[in-house]
């Protein structure tokens, strides 16, 4: 965690029979607790003060801003011609920004099912989410007769990239990692061979 510091304060002194100061900690902040000396019978509070400073850059990493930008860039120029617009899974995982584009049009499909059962005429451009789709997905889409956009991550393109070209040399291919996420979907896709999934 970026710039937090946490400081521990301990106030000593207060006899267990008296909680006045003990209630008016415990208005001003949630973050204590107390203990009773066996010996003494002193009670003893322990409050800790934390100072939490915002970090001066925060948002999406490089690919996800990425894949963002694109469909946003779509949506600008597709405004004359009306052609529908659609991601391939959500573009990322944030509900917000998802929002916000299906607000301005942009429709979801979550499968090449969902992409089949659309007309000719609602056929637009289909734009492929940062964490990647299998080989197959973009070959079909494009059969089907989408425009298709690769807003792929870069580096997760390039595992894809990897990925084949040493299963085709004859590699076993191990991946680790969860096997229903859609970026190891993703990747287990572009395999010539099939690809083993580990759970980490």
């Amino acid at each position: 965690m970026h710039n937090v510091r946490s400081v521990r304060k301990e106030v000593l002194g207060l006899r267990s029979k008296s909680g006045s100061l003990a209630k008016a900690v415990s208005q001003r902040t949630s973050m204590f607790r107390t203990r009773e000396c066996p010996k003494s019978g002193i009670l003893c509070m322990e409050v800790r003060v934390m100072e939490v400073v915002l970090a001066e850059h925060a948002g999406f990493c490089f690919g996800v801003q990425r894949a963002v930008d694109t469909v946003y860039e779509q949506i600008e120029n597709h405004k004359k011609d009306g052609r529908p617009i659609y991601t391939f899974g959500p573009i990322i995982h944030n509900e917000e920004v998802v929002r916000d584009l299906q607000e301005r049009g942009v429709k979801v499909l979550s499968s090449l099912e969902d992409a089949e059962e659309l007309s000719e005429l609602d056929r637009g451009t289909v734009i492929i989410r940062s964490h990647g789709v299998e080989k197959r997905v973009c070959e079909r889409l494009k059969e089907l007769g989408f425009d298709v956009v690769d807003a792929t991550c870069p580096f997760v393109k390039r595992i894809h990239t990897t990925v084949e070209r040493e299963s085709g040399d004859g590699k076993i291919v191990v991946i680790v990692g969860n096997a229903g996420h859609p970026e190891v979907e993703g990747i287990r896709g572009w395999s010539n061979t099939s690809a083993d999934v580990i759970g980490s």
